[in-house]
């Protein structure tokens, strides 16, 4: 019974991902293949020409828009507006194009191939997340799991795994490694720069202070010459005044003094 409950439950999973394919398919049946073309090329091609002009961009945006003052933050708002405009170009294309279809009477076969594509693309959306996944040690007991009672997960493995191992896609993936590399590198560089520089500001700081106080601590000790002046100018009452001539001030006092007999 309970093999029965966990190979039910991962039926449920097979069923979920051909849903969320067919739910894709249906989507693109009804923007088209040529939208669903140009949507993708648009991502692939913004990509490819962000990674090549991001610096030059960004440059731009710092000097007339709002300057970061971060490379890094500069170069990647650089990418995402390459990519976001040339998105937008593709997909304006693909409006006009699937218009055009539309009016000439193919639009049941552009609405068809925007289907099958549709799915095609949801497929290998799905199999590259699953076996990135499953390469994951915590996703080892849940991978092991689907492989012995899933029937659509073990395919889409097999898919994604067969386009990762290509001459192609191994140099693609290696490239955007490196660069992954290098902006993390370059990031902890700029915050190691950035927590030394302030750190030596605030030894700075605490070394001023440090000189300082003793020379507040003396001005504090000495009068200031108000208070000489008002000391200088205080009326003196005479009984307080001593006259040097006056024995009676200066004798001691041996009125209450215990006399001692011999």
């Amino acid at each position: 019974m309970q093999k029965k409950g966990v190979a039910r439950v991962l039926n449920y999973i097979d069923l979920a991902l051909i849903v969320v394919v067919v739910a894709f398919g249906i989507r693109g049946f009804y923007h088209g293949f040529v939208n669903e073309v140009a949507g993708m090329l648009g991502i692939v091609v913004g990509v490819y020409v962000a990674s090549r002009y991001s610096v030059v961009v960004g440059q731009l945006f710092s000097e007339h828009l709002y300057n970061l003052r971060n490379e890094t933050m500069t170069n990647l708002i650089g990418f995402l507006l390459v990519l976001a405009l040339i998105w937008i170009l593709f997909l304006a294309i693909g409006v006009i194009l699937s218009k055009i279809l539309v009016f000439s009477g193919l639009g049941i076969m552009d609405r068809a191939l925007g289907f099958i594509f549709s799915c095609l693309k949801t497929f290998l959306v799905l199999s590259f997340i699953l076996y990135a996944l499953s390469k994951m040690d915590l996703m080892k007991n849940a991978d092991i799991y689907l492989q012995e009672h899933s029937e659509v997960f073990p395919t889409m493995k097999g898919v994604a795994s067969k386009i990762m191992h290509l001459d192609g896609v191994k140099h693609v993936e290696q490239n955007l490694k490196e660069n992954l590399e290098e902006m993390s590198d370059e990031v902890k560089n700029k915050g190691k720069e950035t927590l030394d520089k302030t750190l030596d500001k605030g030894v700075e700081i605490l070394k001023q202070k440090a000189k300082e106080l003793p020379k507040q601590s003396l001005q504090n000790l000495e009068p200031s010459q108000e208070t000489l002046n008002s000391i200088a100018d205080a009326p003196v009452s005479k009984d307080k005044m001593i006259d040097p001539n006056d024995t009676t001030n200066n004798a001691p006092n041996t009125s209450n003094q215990t006399q001692v007999k011999p």
